[in-house]
């Protein structure tokens, strides 16, 4: 594949050949992170789980300030609404594997703390 116009990072690449192919002004273009966002379950403290979207990746390092979203293009902030959550991290994150924080109505997280028993 040639490289050889465009700009990258969610502004369309167009290409030039592909396996021997040309592009003949096609406007096929290639953008990174099509999908948008990344995946998270976060779970209240019922154990409810629900899928929100975020743009930090991994997508469990999360931090306080970051908002999540309810839509993977995100557009739709998550508005579960000032409640505590948990999510799963590697345990060499956090000792449990579990990090807890608030999500307020407008989808910021803030407090966030490893979960101890």
């Amino acid at each position: 594949m040639v490289w050889d116009d465009g700009l990258i990072n969610n502004t369309p690449f167009k290409y030039s050949d592909v396996n021997g192919v040309s592009n003949d002004g096609n406007a096929i273009e290639f953008v990174n992170n099509v999908a948008g966002g990344n995946q998270l379950v976060i779970k209240t403290a019922g154990s409810v789980s629900e899928i929100v979207y975020t743009s930090i990746t991994p997508s469990y390092a999360q931090s306080n300030g970051t908002v999540v979203f309810e839509d993977v293009e995100l557009n739709d902030t998550f508005d579960g609404g000032d409640d505590y959550y948990t999510w799963v991290v590697p345990t060499s994150v956090c000792g449990f594997g579990l990090i807890g924080a608030d999500i307020d109505a407008d989808g910021e997280i803030s407090n966030i703390a490893c979960v101890t028993p």
